[in-house]
């Protein structure tokens, strides 16, 4: 069983018998059959901790105020992570745990609303010196949105906060890249022309009157300057591979985008570090589709890279995969790319990554 499984199959003596192991001690049923428990969530005494067996959701009425599952109680008394609460609800009666290609299936649904229950990680990141530019270099491009972004799902909206433009002459997309403060440190472009697609030339960094406006990508993230609000009230973020993807987030949900793009396929210390800084308490991993068939050597090599690139998070953060093991997406597409349901399922069904399974 996922997790989900597990926690939709717990009987009312199963959840009595984690309450009266969490030292929780009386109990009782209200007149529509849900059970009241003493708040143990937070080390009260009073039968104001409801249980509603019908969506197998507690809540707190008092301290907390706030609604939580079997897992989520679990953590709050012993401390414990996600993976270590549903691994003592599978050990405790025998339950075996499903886990895909080293990750463990998560059961959080409704990941873009605002949840604040973790708390801040005090983490100070070094500051980097990036060569700022004056920003009305931007003007020497056109402020018009090529068809093609828009076919992908990019709104008119979303490129102008984002300040897109497009070079005619060349005929490519431009995307001004903003550190944390919001300073134009670099400017990129997505070529449209297919000679230089068939060069490789697919994304680079522009030349305007001889300057070139590169910068260091390992050491930006593209939308967090943006998106940081967002990113710190709901202590979420999301990582895609490349800028267009954050742009199909900010049309999607434009008021609760917290996503940026790492610009590549690996995170850099320096990426974690303004990450971590942020208070971030959950991560999602949301690379391209790397492989054809979910259960190839070909996904098992690439779940370990993203194994790997996890480990910079899971010592501090509950770190997830979307993982798309349901034929959603073609190769090498974004998560992003096929729109916003494709998006919210595969969030549905993301996997938190393990690399060792706690007991």
């Amino acid at each position: 069983m996922d997790a989900k499984e597990i926690r939709d199959n717990l009987t009312d003596e199963q959840i009595i018998q984690i309450y009266q192991l969490l030292g929780g001690k009386e109990y009782k049923y209200d007149n529509n059959n849900n059970l009241l428990l003493t708040t143990i969530c937070h080390g009260g005494d009073s039968l104001k901790l409801y249980y509603y067996t019908e969506n197998k959701i507690f809540h707190c009425f008092t301290h907390c105020s706030e609604s939580f599952d079997i897992f989520e109680l679990i953590q709050k008394v012993f401390g414990y992570s996600f993976i270590q609460s549903v691994n003592y609800v599978a050990n405790l009666f025998g339950i075996k745990n499903n886990k895909r290609n080293g990750f463990i299936t998560s059961y959080l649904i409704d990941d873009w609303h605002v949840i604040n229950k973790y708390d801040k990680i005090k983490i100070h990141s070094a500051q980097k010196s990036l060569k700022v530019y004056n920003a009305n270099i931007l003007n020497f491009y056109s402020d018009y949105y090529h068809q093609s972004w828009i076919d992908d799902g990019i709104t008119v909206e979303s490129m102008e906060k984002y300040k897109i433009k497009f070079d005619i002459a060349n005929n490519r997309i431009i995307i001004p890249h903003f550190d944390i403060e919001g300073n134009l440190i670099g400017i990129r472009c997505r070529n449209l022309k297919s000679d230089e697609l068939e060069a490789g030339r697919k994304y680079m960094p522009v030349y305007i009157q001889g300057n070139e406006y590169k910068h260091p990508l390992a050491l930006n993230l593209y939308g967090f300057h943006h998106n940081k609000e967002t990113i710190k009230r709901t202590k979420k973020i999301m990582l895609f591979e490349a800028e267009k993807s954050v742009l199909q987030a900010d049309t999607m949900f434009p008021d609760n985008n917290f996503t940026c793009a790492v610009c590549g396929s690996s995170i850099s210390n320096y990426q974690r570090d303004i990450i971590l800084s942020s208070g971030v308490r959950e991560v999602f991993i949301a690379f391209d589709k790397e492989f054809e068939d979910s259960e190839s050597d070909e996904a098992n090599k690439y779940a370990e890279k993203i194994k790997r690139i996890a480990a910079k998070f899971t010592p501090y953060t509950t770190t997830y995969v979307l993982w798309d093991d349901m034929n959603l997406l073609d190769f090498k597409d974004s998560p992003s790319d096929k729109g916003k349901e494709t998006l919210l399922e595969l969030m549905k069904n993301k996997y938190e990554i393990v690399t060792k399974v706690e007991d």
